[in-house]
């Protein structure tokens, strides 16, 4: 099959799509090659460059980096798609080639954010140690799906016919209606958030693939989902807007102190525990600087606890 001939269908020209499609699966090769230069081509038009775009050799660079059972690389982007040169992001694709079925999965390591455009123009924000799955185009579906593992702030490109819809492995789906929100959904996790900025979301809870639990929410909103319990909560706090950390900045207002360990766990990387008895202190304050000994000196001296340091975890315990 030509170069060009693949390059074309890629870009839409439905001209050979019989015969690309039966090329494609005639052989897991030729599926594979044409699975790499999707992934370049699509590299290429998020960072806005597809006229400088040198097909046949960025293929070929793939040919040499990439091997058919372990599709994985690294590439270094700027403008729309934030990738870093230190590994911070990572692609990865899974499964055969069938048109519109193709998942993208990108992931940001513990030290970095991640921002890209998703194919529909949506805007999306990783947080550190997160991860986005999405198709590599949603031209032919009637939902635009997007799996997430971690925390990330979307900004929707809203269609009212084709929904924009995140799904949580906790049981929830966050359903745009035209918005800007944020959704914190951490694998290791017992709690699934989502804040509203602007405009409007609807957050299900799925028990056995079905609805149990509906809730529309508007700006200012908090919503949260424990899956242990069941519990959920809705209350709206503009105070706190829920993306504070794509300023790198933490912010507590009247925050529960169990609350307050399960943010830093995710915001230090480092294991945070307490007793249960303190779970129901509140705590307030703004971190612009993710020093962890000064956010405990805070802890310490206002909730009246005190933290210590034990294998590799941070306990927090009565005076």
């Amino acid at each position: 099959m030509e170069l060009e001939d693949l390059i074309a269908y890629i870009k839409g020209d439905d001209t050979l799509k019989a015969e690309i499609e039966a090329w494609a699966e005639k052989d897991r090769a030729n599926a594979d090659e044409l699975k790499k230069l999707s992934l370049a081509e699509y590299a290429m038009r998020l960072k806005g460059r597809e006229g400088d775009y040198d097909a046949a050799r960025a293929l070929g660079r793939l040919r040499r980096k990439l091997t058919v059972r372990k599709m994985r690389f690294v590439f270094r982007a700027a403008a729309a798609l934030a990738i870093f040169a230190t590994g911070g992001l990572v692609m990865y694709l899974a499964g055969p080639v069938k048109t519109g079925s193709d998942m993208v999965t990108l992931s940001s390591n513990k030290d970095k954010k991640v921002e890209i455009t998703l194919p529909d123009g949506t805007l999306a924000y990783l947080n550190s140690n997160s991860s986005i799955t999405f198709p590599l185009s949603f031209k032919e579906a009637d939902q635009r799906r997007v799996k997430l593992v971690g925390e990330a702030y979307f900004e929707a490109s809203h269609d009212e016919d084709r929904p924009l819809i995140i799904e949580t492995e906790a049981g929830v789906e966050v359903t745009d209606l035209g918005t800007r929100f944020n959704v914190q959904a951490f694998k290791a996790d017992t709690v699934v958030q989502v804040m509203l900025l602007e405009g409007k979301v609807r957050a299900d809870v799925l028990r056995s693939g079905i609805i149990s639990d509906s809730n529309i929410l508007v700006p200012g909103d908090h919503f949260s989902y424990n899956t242990k319990s069941g519990d959920i909560s809705l209350v709206n706090r503009s105070s706190v807007s829920g993306i504070e950390w794509m300023d790198n900045k933490l912010v507590f207002s009247d925050t529960p102190l169990g609350e307050v360990a399960r943010q830093l766990s995710h915001a230090m990387d480092v294991r945070v525990s307490l007793d249960p008895a303190l779970s129901r202190l509140r705590f307030s304050g703004t971190f612009e600087n993710r020093d962890m000994d000064t956010i405990l000196s805070y802890i310490e001296q206002t909730c009246g606890v005190r933290s210590h340091k034990h294998a590799g975890e941070i306990i927090l315990t009565k005076k």
